[in-house]
């Protein structure tokens, strides 16, 4: 009985020594959320996203996007989308770290990130803040990390 208690002990510090590194603390800005979704090392996840954007509807989404090891689907209600209408959308992890580092200096910025995983949930940025209409947002939702 002890002797399969202490097997049962050591194999879930086992399984817990060799899952994800999670962060110490949620991150708080885009580098600590980069650093915590990189140190994850997930290539198989899934997403939706959402422009926020003064633009036409079917640009707006969702999308629904699947990257298995780099390779990127997206579908918008089950359907395939149109590949003009994800123009300049981020669709992996990496691209929306860019886009994000892209905007980090604006005068008006702002990202969320997921607290365990460092995924960012959204950003937002106004790159001339007395002009109209240069707003632009993601917001990232439904994320599932396979691996």
């Amino acid at each position: 009985m002890i002797r399969t208690l202490a097997l049962l002990v050591a194999a879930a510090l086992f399984a817990v020594a060799c899952g994800p590194t999670l962060p110490a603390e949620p991150p708080t800005t885009l580098a600590a959320a980069r650093a915590a979704w990189e140190a994850r090392g997930a290539s198989d996840y899934d997403f939706s996203v959402r422009r926020d954007c003064y633009c036409m509807d079917e640009y707006v989404g969702p999308f629904t996007v699947s990257v298995r090891d780099g390779d990127v689907a997206a579908t918008r209600n089950g359907a395939p989308v149109d590949p003009a209408l994800l123009e300049g959308l981020p669709l992996t992890a990496e691209a929306l770290f860019a886009f994000a580092q892209a905007r980090e200096t604006h005068a008006a910025f702002r990202a969320a990130f997921d607290p365990s995983s460092g995924f960012l949930l959204s950003v937002w940025s106004d790159p001339i803040p007395m002009a109209a209409d240069d707003e632009l947002g993601l917001t990232i939702s439904d994320l599932v990390i396979l691996d």
